[in-house]
């Protein structure tokens, strides 16, 4: 009876217990009433929450009774909601003023208030995870305005950055990065901020002097629930060329028309080292490289067709870029917890490239107590790629041997089996025997395999002593592991290595990179007005190891040893070592909120300088002030002002200023071997000081019509200088130079990042952000009395592109010699400048419901360079303009094209020591003379001058369609957030040459060869659990 008692009692309170449970729910809403996304409630004094869907719905479980709900959302004021009564509610939000100051990542990993500062600070916008790239840096191209993100075109290579024209710091969690690009996530990333000029990055020390890019990454979650499961998944196929060179496939090789293998060294009819000149393809019979041969062994001639038209789509591949990401996170009371693993695969369109990159992340917070707290952090990296193919200018290049050099009479299919029969393992079968190489037998046979692994660990301590004081010890250490090897097989041959015996290559580099602060922190407001203040020290440690040793040419074919080779030769080793001591203080001074004072200041003892001038100081000094915050101005939300300087130290390359000496090769007289030495040939200077770089900025920052509209607007001016450089000797003295302060040159430039939302309604939303930069560097100062730097004065601009040109009359016409061909000037002349007139970049993103849709352009405008492929297309005569009706009259033996110009007839030039004409006495007279088209194409196309194009392109960077699964599809699973997308990247190229991508160029004088460039696009699945 007292067990049925007991079983009742528990029933009822079980019953009482579920029906007083009451299911809320309500709608989250912004003060124009559109929905918030991703909104948080909390049952107040409890961990129980929920979020809100793609509509701003919610539903919740709440006890009986007077419950309050917390309700939060980024740049809103929170909001305790009474449920008293009540089972479903709309819950309005207001803007939070404050959000204006927008909290952000400023140097050494200092948050502050964006309103605060007097420098150019910029975050990146949008999502790096979805149509990415193997280097997370090629993801912010456009995204920045003044970033420039010079994307390569090769497999395996890191992007150049420039931020204002210069190279900047890359900062992972307010420390430098030690390793390299290659070893950040996008999907371990929470932040990015790019901290522009000396102004925003001077407590970096000389490595920030050019501003940096600030990345922070992930700690715990933001999950309501305290924890979160993570996946992530990126596939994307890479095809379709972007820019790759087009060719002529109506004549073969050969010269002038003539053309027949025998033996491809030379023993046939210009069938060695060849020029793609020769016979038009009709069908006619002709010895080739695979003709048979008859009973006295001697070739069968076959018909001469352009069977390899298609040699270079068919040689290359599709690429494919896939990467995984799991990632699980957890926050608690007394701090949180995320480790992270991801892999990524990329396969080249190079046959036989593929890389594999392992990366393992780990961080953790612990709060001891209210007062003291630990942040620890750890990254392993592991990349591999068993070939990394050498696409530099010669025989090693695929698109010097199929598409500069190679011709369409072989079909590179057939040259798959590339080992000739019996001779496997030492010969390669080609269509060439003396420079050119069988593509196939490159891919797979010359292989040159990268392994690095990296391993990056941080520590941050961090004591509050009262509420408005404490300190922080932080240490940072880097290792960095490197093995590179090249297995060169025999019959091989490029540039240097035309004995065709083989080689085999390794280097080893090790790289340990320590960085520690300890800084003590004031913050603390009087009445209207406040402090923030920073003191601290700093101890940065970089030391390398690296060893390089290789063979002279093999003994045994493809037995890859060092000791397998046919000369000893002696392995060279070397190694490094440089401190730098900072001692720094940082203080921000504020008004009411509205008006704001910064300084800073830094002494650096850097080891890389003469001991005498080893320590120098830079101060920087910024003010802001919120003008919206004092005047009521119409449609005005927010409106800032703010101007800062900054003068930052900087030192040099280590052991450049040091007579240093190396051995080189030993060699052998009357049986004697000899262990030469050099010296350095540029003289060292005790006298050395630091070169320094001063900046002065102004901007405007608003935001208009509820916050629908706005501008940031800055200009600048960086004195670069005086510099370190070399003062050039006379060849006579013995030595280059000798190392002296001077060279100083002035950039200006104006940076624009509008934001603006053109569409806030209930379902559809669209928002759009534009990135506009320009600079221009000017030379200010040499040395002594020096007025120019080789062709630059005082005053012109550094970039100013001069070439060896033609020669031409004062209205234009070309100049011939007697020969008809174009003569040259004898002084250079300037053609335009190198680097782009400005960039730009725009995003779009746009919602509707559960669907959105993002895309950005970006590109650059304006600068020269010379089109390096073409020119060398021109000279080989497989550029597509080379197929004209003079060439057919070369292959009969006719001389029939006339240079459309004119002859000089008498008279006299005269000019200065700079070419400027003082007089011109000369006659002219329209040109005759007949000429091949082959002569005429080599002598105009194939020069500098006749390939100086514009470097304005534009791209259609990323595109990604995305859709959101709602909740309730959800609700019975056990997944608690889903999203699928549709990705793209580069899909569309703009530019008017497009035989290489000009994307790589920034203020470059010419293109190397280049792999084309292609189109990605996959799929990307995120799940939350």
């Amino acid at each position: 009876m007292k067990k049925k008692n007991l079983l009742l009692i528990f029933a009822l309170f079980a019953f009482i217990a579920i029906h007083s449970q009451v299911i809320f729910t309500g709608t989250v809403l912004d003060e124009t009433n559109n929905p918030l996304p991703g909104a948080s409630i909390v049952l107040k004094g409890s961990s129980t929450g929920v979020a809100t869907d793609f509509d701003g719905r919610f539903e919740i479980e709440i006890p009986s009774g007077n419950q309050i709900l917390v309700v939060s959302y980024i740049g809103y004021l929170s909001l305790d909601y009474p449920t008293s009564g009540k089972t479903t509610g709309d819950i309005l939000l207001q803007p939070d003023s404050e959000n204006l100051d927008e909290v952000v990542v400023t140097a050494l990993g200092i948050k502050k208030e964006k309103k605060r500062l007097g420098y150019s600070v910029q975050e990146v916008k949008g999502d790096l995870t979805k149509a990415r790239d193997p280097n997370v840096m090629n993801s912010l191209s456009g995204k920045v305005s003044g970033l420039v993100v010079a994307a390569s075109a090769e497999f395996y290579t890191k992007p150049n950055m420039y931020l204002r024209g210069k190279k900047p710091l890359i900062v992972i969690d307010g420390v430098p990065l030690g390793t390299d690009t290659w070893n950040i996530s996008p999907d371990d990333i929470e932040s990015i901020n790019v901290l522009k000029g000396a102004n925003a990055a001077a407590l970096y020390g000389s490595a920030g002097g050019n501003g940096a890019v600030q990345i922070t990454t992930k700690r715990g979650t933001k999950d309501v629930r305290g924890f979160v499961i993570e996946y992530n998944q990126n596939s994307m196929l890479q095809g379709g060329f972007n820019a790759v060179p087009e060719v002529q496939n109506s004549y073969g090789p050969g010269s002038y028309g003539n053309y027949a293998f025998k033996d491809g060294k030379g023993g046939g009819i210009n069938d060695a080292d060849y020029d793609q000149w020769g016979p038009k393809f009709d069908g006619q019979l002709i010895t080739q490289y695979d003709s048979p041969l008859d009973t006295n062994g001697e070739l069968i001639p076959t018909p001469w067709t352009a069977r390899g038209a298609d040699n270079f789509d068919n040689f290359m591949e599709t690429g494919f870029l896939t990467t995984n990401n799991l990632s699980i996170a957890s926050q608690f009371d007394k701090g949180n917890i995320r480790f992270s693993t991801s892999h990524t695969y990329q396969k080249g369109i190079n046959p036989n490239t593929k890389l594999n990159i392992y990366n393992f992340n780990l961080s953790s917070k612990y709060n001891f107590s209210e007062k003291t707290a630990i942040d620890a952090s750890a990254n392993f990296n592991f990349q591999t790629s068993p070939n990394n193919p050498n696409v530099g200018y010669g025989p090693n290049s695929y698109i010097y041997n199929m598409l500069i050099w190679g011709g369409a009479d072989y079909d590179v299919r057939e040259l798959r089996d590339y080992w000739q029969e019996g001779k496997e393992g030492v010969q390669q079968i080609n269509f060439e025997y003396t420079r050119y190489n069988n593509p196939y037998f490159m891919a797979y046979e010359w292989l040159k395999g990268v392994e690095t692994n990296a391993f990056t660990g941080q520590i941050t301590l961090n004591h509050k002593f009262t509420p408005s004081l404490d300190a922080t010890i932080r240490t940072n250490a880097a290792l960095d592991n490197r093995f590179n090897n090249e297995k060169f097989p025999y019959s091989m041959t490029t540039y240097g290595r035309e004995k065709a015996q083989g080689d085999y290559k390794e280097w080893y580099a090790y790289t340990l990179k320590s960085y520690t602060d300890i800084m003590l922190n004031y913050n603390k407001s009087f009445g209207y007005f406040g402090v923030r203040s920073t003191l601290g020290t700093n101890l940065n440690i970089e030391k390398y190891r690296g060893s390089y040793a290789t063979t002279d040419y093999l003994i045994v074919p493809g037995l890859y040893t060092l000791s397998n080779t046919q000369t000893p030769v002696q392995p060279s080793n070397s190694r490094s070592h440089f401190e730098t001591y900072g001692y720094y203080a940082s203080a921000d001074f504020s008004y009411k909120s509205f008006l704001f004072l910064g300084a800073t200041g830094r002494v650096d003892k850097d080891s890389r300088l003469p001991e005498k001038n080893n320590s120098f100081f830079y101060p920087s000094v910024s003010l802001s002030t919120v003008l919206s915050e004092v005047i009521d101005i119409p449609y005005v939300d927010f409106l800032k002002v703010r101007g800062s300087f900054a003068k930052v130290g900087s030192s040099l390359d280590i052991y450049s200023n040091l007579d240093t000496y190396a051995l080189n090769s030993p060699f052998t007289v009357n049986g004697t071997t000899y262990n030469p030495a050099y010296v350095n040939s540029v003289l060292s200077n005790e006298d050395l000081e630091p070169a320094f770089n001063s900046s002065t900025e102004f901007g405007i920052e608003t935001q208009l019509l509820n916050n629908r509209l706005g501008f940031d607007v800055t200009y600048y001016e960086n004195k670069n200088g005086p510099q370190i450089f070399n003062l050039q000797y006379s060849e006579a003295s013995g030595y280059d130079g000798k190392k002296l302060n001077g060279i100083t040159t002035k950039t200006k430039g104006w940076e624009v990042a509008l934001t603006g939302t053109p569409v806030r309604g209930e379902n559809f939303n669209w928002s759009i952000s534009l990135n506009w930069a320009a600079y221009k560097e000017y030379l200010e100062e040499v040395y002594g009395d020096i007025e120019n730097n080789g062709r630059i004065n005082i005053g012109d601009r550094v970039d100013a592109y001069y070439i060896t040109d033609f020669m031409r009359t004062g209205d234009g016409q070309l100049i011939v010699g007697n020969d008809g061909k174009p003569l040259k000037n004898a002084y250079e002349t300037r053609v335009g400048y190198l680097a782009p007139d400005w960039s730009a970049g725009i995003s779009n993103n746009l919602s509707y419901k559960n669907f959105s849709f993002d895309f950005s352009l970006d590109g650059r405008y304006g600068g020269k360079i010379e089109d390096y492929v073409a020119r060398k297309m021109w000279q080989s005569g497989r550029h597509i303009g080379t197929d004209t009706p003079e060439r057919a009259n070369d292959v009969q033996g006719i001389k029939s094209y006339v240079t459309d110009g004119v002859i000089v007839t008498g008279g006299d030039l005269t000019t200065d020591g700079e070419g400027n004409v003082l007089s011109d006495t000369r006659t002219f007279a329209p040109n005759t003379t007949k000429m091949y088209y082959q002569d005429y194409s080599k002598a105009y196309h194939g020069q500098s001058a006749a390939n100086i194009i514009d470097k304005t392109f534009f791209k259609l960077r990323e595109v990604n369609m995305t859709y959101t699964f709602p909740k309730k599809a959800l609700e019975k699973t056990f997944i608690n957030s889903a999203s699928i997308s549709l990705i793209g990247r580069n899909l569309i190229y703009f530019a008017k040459h497009k035989d290489i991508d000009l994307d790589q160029f920034n203020a470059e004088r010419e293109s190397p060869l280049q792999s084309p460039t292609v189109k990605s696009y996959g799929l990307n699945l995120n799940l939350k659990f």
